[in-house]
């Protein structure tokens, strides 16, 4: 993962080589003393990096990284405590997506473009489940997501090579606006189950679940989990966990302030919330 002049507002977690440069930890300053709220399996180059909340762990490590009150420094280098993890959840993660991939799309939910918008349109309670191709986008400058308040969208996006719309996402009328972002977002899963490739061209709202893509983003913000193979961009990543409804036949991800990414060639990945002490 390589990313410079940003942030990631809760936790981030690669399982491979990092290089960040200019680059915030947990600024909401809320990782408990005794989770890690930096995690680098692999060798992590860092300038001015800095660590607001949690612990910082990497496998190896050059340059400095500085840990701000309630952060708990130093950086542990070396020990690899979490290899294990790193490895299964990837794996689990890697299987949520196939698993929601394969659901049909829910009766009375459209999925409509017009003037380049593209309208997600639920009306159910509970899950509101959306199947589109990664090449309806091409075209579009905007997405609208409308779903009821309290309800879940989770919208599958199938295609090897995908791309995010250049002009916003909002949901429910709301768009992308940092910590003061509409709680909805946690309500919102893109789940790219097939994607290899994935460019974001401006701000996302919502989870992205991307176990076998390599990502390249721009300076915009993604508010939501974020889970990835591997990649660069200087997206700041603000925390809201996902806490939607998943069917309970799928292994439903756990909620937290977390920007997952998994990074590395050996298709190492992310870790458990839970376990990541």
């Amino acid at each position: 993962f390589t990313s410079a002049n940003t942030e990631t507002n809760g936790r981030l977690l690669v399982g491979g080589d990092a290089s960040l440069t200019n680059y915030g930890v947990a600024t909401d300053g809320n990782v408990p003393s005794d989770r890690f709220a930096l995690y680098v399996g692999g060798t992590l180059t860092a300038t001015n990096v800095g660590v607001g909340s949690g612990r910082g762990y990497a496998g190896g490590a050059s340059g400095a990284v500085s840990f701000n009150p309630p952060a708990v420094g130093p950086l542990q280098v070396g020990g690899a405590p979490l290899a294990g993890d790193v490895a299964a959840e990837r794996a689990r993660l890697t299987t949520l997506s196939a698993t929601l991939g394969a659901l049909a799309a829910t009766p009375g939910t459209t999925v409509t473009n017009a003037f380049g918008t593209w309208t997600f349109a639920g009306t159910g309670a509970g899950l509101n489940v959306f199947n589109v191709a990664a090449g309806d986008f091409d075209g579009a400058c905007t997405v609208d997501v409308n779903i009821p308040v309290g309800a879940t969208a989770l919208i599958n996006v199938a295609g090897t090579s995908a791309q995010t719309t250049p002009c916003g996402i909002f949901i429910n009328g709301q768009g992308a606006n940092g910590n003061a972002t509409t709680a909805m977002a946690g309500r919102v899963l893109w789940n790219y189950h097939q994607a290899t490739t994935l460019t974001f061209r401006g701000s996302v709202i919502g989870s992205v679940l991307a176990p076998n893509a390599t990502f390249t983003m721009p300076f915009a913000q993604l508010v939501g989990d974020f889970v990835a193979r591997g990649g660069s961009g200087n997206t700041e990543f603000y925390s809201r966990p996902f806490v939607g409804d998943l069917p309970p036949t799928a292994v439903v991800p756990e909620p937290g302030a977390l920007a997952l990414v998994a990074a590395g060639v050996a298709g190492v990945g992310v870790v458990s919330r839970r376990r990541a002490r």
